[in-house]
């Protein structure tokens, strides 16, 4: 169980079960909970001076909100591309 910031800032508890396991490669989570479901995927690939680590979530709304999934995925891509330039800032 992960608590995360769930629909309108209210608290929610996402129970996440492993859908998929490949030994040092790949890890597939899905969570539901709190009115949305994420698919969390995670991938290791093997490089010259160690790995490359790659994670990927895609979120949907559950049940009378899911039309509003579109908005939701540009949300979470616009807080995802500001991560990524904080830690590419951070790296530099």
């Amino acid at each position: 169980d992960v608590n995360v910031a769930g629909l309108g800032g209210r608290p929610a508890t996402l129970r996440y079960v492993t859908t998929e396991y490949a030994p040092n490669t790949t890890v597939v989570l899905v969570g539901k909970g709190g009115g949305f479901t994420s698919v969390d995927r995670i991938t290791v690939t093997p490089t010259a001076t160690g790995c490359d680590v790659t994670y990927d979530a895609k979120l949907s709304l559950n049940g009378l909100l899911s039309p509003f999934n579109p908005l939701l995925g540009l949300i979470f891509n616009k807080v995802g591309d500001r991560a990524a330039r904080g830690l590419r800032k951070v790296h530099a």
